[in-house]
Formats: structure tokens, C-alpha cells, sequence
């Protein structure tokens, strides 16, 4: 049963194409975070896999301070405008994110347009 169940999974994911939207979250996702590094001092890293990716929050990018009252705040600011974040990493200094790959291009836009607000506030 279980065997058979995943390979339904599998199935399902094939039809959806959901390897491709996969690539097609995460170019958009990496755009969207690239730009805000270059234009947020806080912004240290930039890193992922695809559809899932990490803005580590650094007080100073040479020293790598962890930003870790930045983060927390901006996650909660998110939260309190609709779109639900998660902070991690060792320093509680990393918004993570990974986005559903059945988002579709409007949800994820109207998502990301949030965060970036709240993180130029």
C-alpha cells in the first residue's frame, strides 16, 4: 500500500510538472533575493537549493554578525501583514523560505512584495 502510494505521488508530480515549476519558484525567488541584497545592508548571504531559499541577516557583512533582533522583527512585521515566515539557523538570523510549488506566479509576487516591504520599512 505505501509502495503504491508513493508511486502514485510520483505520478501526480510528473503530471504537474512540478520538477519545472520547481526551477521556475526558484529563479524568481533568487531574482527577487539578489536584488534585495544589493540594495540591503543587512542582507549578508544569499543561499539555497531551487525553490528554497535563505537571506541571512548580518549587522556588518565583514564581521558576520548575526542580525538576530532584525530577523525576528521582520518575520513577526510579516506575519502581522498576512505572510507567514520562518526564521533559522544557529543564530536565529536567517528567513527561510519555500514556497508551495502549486503557488501560482500571482500568490508568490503578492508574497514577496510583502516581505519587501516590510524589509525597506
Amino acid at each position: 500500500m505505501a509502495c503504491a502510494a508513493a508511486l502514485a505521488t510520483i505520478d501526480e508530480m510528473e503530471r504537474m510538472s512540478l520538477p519545472a515549476r520547481a526551477k521556475k519558484i526558484g529563479e524568481k525567488l533568487w531574482g527577487r533575493a539578489l536584488r534585495w541584497q544589493k540594495k540591503h545592508p543587512l542582507i549578508g548571504d544569499v543561499r539555497g537549493l531551487g525553490a528554497m531559499v535563505a537571506l541571512e541577516f548580518v549587522k556588518d557583512r565583514e564581521s558576520k554578525e548575526p542580525a538576530k533582533e532584525f530577523t525576528v522583527e521582520l518575520v513577526q512585521r510579516c506575519v502581522e501583514t498576512g505572510v507567514i515566515l520562518i526564521y533559522a539557523g544557529t543564530h536565529s538570523n536567517v528567513l527561510r523560505y519555500l514556497v508551495p510549488l502549486i503557488i501560482t506566479d500571482e500568490q508568490l509576487y503578492e508574497g514577496l512584495d510583502v516581505i519587501e516591504k516590510q524589509l525597506f520599512a
